[in-house]
């Protein structure tokens, strides 16, 4: 009984050391596949280039429409007088429906500041 007590305890330190052991390898292996992004993150990144102010600014935009005006969600500003601007690129409405309670949060803290709703 007692050899089959001190066996349980071996196999769970064990299964502690094969779990750090994975857990080290999936991290080397993840910072040697991802190289440039993994050690450099502020300077490889998607928002130091248009493409990654566009997403930005496109999620935004999602976001702030599908609370004011969900009906002209697709008549993005981008080129003003157009319609379903949106449409041509990618929408991300899933995105920003995901950001809409961030859209609500600011909205709400900037009326309790300046008393100006937005």
């Amino acid at each position: 009984m007692a050899s089959s007590v001190s066996e349980a305890a071996e196999r769970r330190s064990g299964g502690w050391r094969e779990l750090l052991l994975v857990a080290a390898c999936a991290v080397a292996l993840t910072a040697a596949l991802t190289y440039p992004l993994a050690f450099q993150m502020g300077h490889v990144g998607r928002v130091n280039n248009g493409d990654g102010q566009f997403s930005i600014w496109n999620v935004a935009w999602v976001a702030r429409t599908l609370v004011v005006d969900p009906l002209h969600v697709y008549d993005a500003n981008i080129f003003y007088p157009h319609r379903w601007t949106l449409a041509h690129s990618e929408n991300n409405l899933g995105a920003g429906a995901l950001a809409m309670h961030l859209y609500v949060e600011d909205s709400r803290r900037l009326y309790e500041i300046t008393g100006f709703p937005r």
